[in-house]
């Protein structure tokens, strides 16, 4: 973004031109971090707003496809627990047999 910032200032614009629309641009940004570190409670970095625009996205994509994501997760545990219980079964089977 820099570099873009960098030509527009010295090949298209004088930086008497560039340098407001500079300042104003870098302002909004750092608006932009720390209203997203206001709303996740979580320090801005790249990979922490990457992992909030994809759990986001998710998110959307799951409430078009009509998933009720709570009874999603509650069948995951279930599964998740009969899982354990058969390994448990099949461990003791071993073990006596």
């Amino acid at each position: 973004m820099m570099c873009t910032w960098e030509t527009l200032s010295h090949c298209f614009d004088s930086w008497d031109v560039i340098e407001p629309i500079t300042y104003f641009m870098w302002s909004f940004v750092l608006v932009g971090m720390y209203a997203f570190s206001l709303h996740t409670k979580r320090e801005f970095s790249f990979e922490n707003f990457r992992e909030f625009l994809i759990k986001r996205s998710r998110k959307r994509g799951y409430r078009r496809a009509g998933l009720d994501l709570n009874k999603y997760r509650a069948l995951c545990r279930r599964l998740h627990m009969t899982q354990k219980k058969v390994l448990e079964a099949n461990y003791r089977q071993k073990k006596v047999g």
